[in-house]
């Protein structure tokens, strides 16, 4: 396969787009045996001439083979075509004459190339990894190992490492665990090639962006960095009540980060649960507003209704990082009739399905409104409409967009009887 470079577009006015090479940063720990045995072929040769490819960004570099430390290429006084890209797309720089040190990977069509993204280099700059290939030769290099670094993400691109956190390396049903050190590092020695799965054990303060991840190692001797990134894990709890005090289920609260109040895909939302609590997790720290807010389709009316006409009760505060913040309960005015919506989700079978998405529409079914709720073991859900309001209600399989009930209009009225949604497959 090709190493496959980040192509960075820039447009310009009135010119053509301009590409540029942008390759994922090397192992800074790993060293030679990072890419020494994940190559297909590492050998030392002298460049005898260049020319086009089959492409006007290809090209194809001739050659001499002057020693083989791995792979199928030929052996020393061979010659071979090594491919590449132009500069611009991450392609090598080779010069005629001169003698380098080359990481080949195969194309699908069995060709031999390399990349600015490889640990190719001149002969003279090489001389850790020309050693590392002479002792893997031998047969004397180091263990494989898993390294890299447990780092919590703040600001920008920034990375602060985390100390004493639990790594959990796990492969064909052995697990492994060490420690972070005092700069959140991390290293396991591995004895096998193969997949491996790389967790943490973290506290409740803090989440991994990827719970687990799957790395593969393609050598007992090779070395892979992998790094987790943790994020704070702020949490928000609290209650809505209605007018007399009692819980009410299935109502929309929603985190808004005052720093991003304009970006939708910052907010963080969630339904009240049967008591009227509610916990919303995964949250950073900052000043907040927490918005409990009926499902109301409004878009075509807020010309004529005032915003705090629709029925909306707010919170404001600042939350620290990997803080659980309890707020006061929220008490909805007399104002905001709330209906509350039970039912149920079956597939056609007539089986209860779990786990299923149930969504408000308004009336015309341009727009969601709220967040979906997520069905029980038994397939029931509770939404909180507004009472008087029209709704449209489908729900669907999350796993697969093509299986989703018809939906169901409505008008929230006391005394409803519960729905019966049923989810068949459409296509």
């Amino acid at each position: 396969m090709w190493f496959v470079p980040v192509l960075l577009t820039i447009w310009v006015c009135g010119a053509q787009p301009v590409h540029a090479c942008s390759c994922t940063p090397r192992s800074t720990t790993c060293g030679p045996p990072g890419e020494y045995w994940r190559a297909s072929d590492v050998f030392t040769a002298r460049v005898v001439s260049i020319g086009r490819g089959n492409h006007p960004t290809e090209r194809r570099v001739d050659v001499l083979i002057t020693k083989r430390w791995r792979g199928t290429v030929g052996g020393a006084g061979s010659r071979v075509d090594v491919f590449t890209r132009s500069s611009r797309l991450c392609g090598y720089p080779f010069k005629t004459g001169r003698e380098y040190l080359i990481y080949g990977s195969r194309t699908e069509d069995g060709r031999l190339a390399t990349s600015t993204c490889s640990r190719t280099a001149p002969l003279e700059a090489a001389i850790e990894d020309v050693n590392y290939a002479r002792n893997a030769v031998a047969g004397i290099v180091p263990a494989g190992r898993i390294v890299g670094d447990v780092r919590l993400k703040t600001t920008g691109r920034r990375h602060t490492g985390i100390p004493n956190v639990r790594v959990l390396v796990s492969h064909a049903g052995n697990v492994l665990s060490t420690l972070t050190d005092a700069q959140g590092r991390y290293e396991i020695n591995v004895t096998s090639a193969g997949r491996y799965e790389v967790g943490v054990t973290l506290p409740e303060t803090h989440y991994a962006v990827q719970t687990h991840q799957i790395i593969e190692v393609p050598h007992a001797d090779g070395c892979v960095e992998r790094h987790v990134d943790v994020l704070f894990n702020g949490r928000i709890a609290g209650r809505v009540t209605d007018a007399n005090g009692g819980g009410v289920a299935g109502l929309p609260v929603t985190h808004i980060p005052l720093q991003d109040r304009l970006r939708r895909e910052k907010r963080t939302s969630v339904l009240t649960r049967d008591d009227g609590s509610y916990e919303i997790a995964r949250l950073p720290p900052g000043p907040f507003e927490v918005r409990v807010e009926l499902p109301v389709d409004v878009a075509d009316r807020l010309p004529r209704l005032a915003a705090d006409a629709i029925g909306s009760t707010v919170t404001e505060g600042v939350l620290g990082g990997g803080e659980r913040l309890v707020i006061d309960t929220s008490s909805l005015p007399r104002s905001m009739d709330v209906i509350r919506l039970e039912g149920r989700v079956v597939g056609a079978d007539g089986w209860s399905m779990a786990d299923a998405r149930v969504f408000l529409k308004g009336d015309t079914g341009e727009r969601l409104l709220g967040v979906p709720a997520i069905t029980d073991a038994l397939g029931r859900f509770v939404l909180a409409l507004s009472e008087g309001e029209p709704y449209q209600v489908f729900a669907e399989r999350p796993s697969d967009d093509s299986e989703f009930s018809e939906p169901v209009s409505i008008t929230a009225e006391r005394g409803m009887a519960p729905l019966r949604l049923i989810v068949r497959r459409r296509f």
